[in-house]
């Protein structure tokens, strides 16, 4: 699959250029542009976490559509907005949230989730974890276990890749609390299993039910500039030094509490791709 590190151009749903985000978007957009990052927005959808219902993409021509089926209002439908952008795509019956999945070239992790919203059409879970790996071209599709407190049960708010194309066995994961042994326990059994090597990284969680604020490992990385959330939390200072740490100096603060209180932070908002296309345009 194409990496975070390959991507060149970033997306974000029409929707978030709705007033209560209107200060957000400013402060985004004005990075992306000072980073010499191209963007732009996508027509016919109804939510911002445009990371959910748009394509995969497996290598530069080649994107694979999951069927989008949440529980909770508005659903979009991204057929219009990839036909808007001319991105085809090709269609998968199994059902996964573009959230739940934590990509790096040859591996993809996945909460069980995915195994239990498909449990009716794909009963055997190697089948399914199998037909995973076919569609996305990998050769590993890692599961692992929900946090309880996140209601969409997504990965990408619980675990990160962090070489990009480079090792593929280092992964970012968060540092959770003695309150959560049991969980950081099976989550580390799960990825170590399978020959990565959890790197705990800063996750101090202040709100309740959606609130994601105080989570850091949903970043935007689009090449190798790394936008992380903050919150004006003391935990801040903490994400400061571990992304300086493994990200240097392009790693790129943004404070995030507009969007992180509505359930999703920097991944859940962006989609991006790597593109040539030269009529893509930057839209303020």
């Amino acid at each position: 699959m194409i990496t975070d590190l390959e991507t060149n151009f970033v997306y974000f749903s029409k929707t978030l250029k709705q007033e209560k985000y209107s200060t957000f978007l400013k402060r985004l957009t004005e990075m992306l542009k000072n980073k010499g990052i191209r963007y732009d927005f996508l027509s016919y959808t109804n939510d911002i976490w445009c990371r959910d219902y748009m394509p995969i993409q497996i290598s530069k021509n080649k994107f694979v559509q999951f069927r989008y089926d949440p529980t909770y209002p508005p659903i979009t439908d991204a057929a219009e907005a990839c036909k808007d952008i001319r991105i085809k795509h090709k269609i998968s019956d199994i059902k996964v949230d573009g959230g739940n999945i934590v990509k790096s070239r040859t591996k993809a992790i996945m909460t069980e989730r995915v195994i239990i919203d498909n449990k009716r059409h794909y009963p055997d879970r190697y089948q399914l974890i199998e037909k995973l790996k076919e569609v996305l071209e990998v050769e590993q599709v890692i599961m692992i276990p929900e946090d309880p407190d996140d209601l969409f049960g997504h990965a990408d708010g619980m675990v990160r890749f962090c070489d990009g194309v480079k090792d593929e066995r280092n992964v970012f994961v968060n540092d959770y609390c003695v309150k959560e042994a049991a969980l950081k326990r099976n989550l580390y059994v799960s990825l170590e299993k399978k020959g990565l090597i959890p790197i705990p990284m800063p996750y101090n969680p202040i709100g309740v039910g959606l609130d994601a604020r105080g989570i850091y490992i949903n970043y935007l990385q689009v090449g190798k500039t790394v936008f992380y959330p903050t919150y004006g939390l003391p935990s801040d200072k903490i994400a400061k030094k571990f992304f300086s740490k493994y990200f240097g100096s392009n790693a790129v603060t943004i404070k995030a509490d507009e969007i992180a209180i509505d359930g999703g932070i920097l991944n859940c908002v962006s989609w991006n791709i790597v593109t040539k296309r030269s009529d893509e345009k930057e839209t303020a």
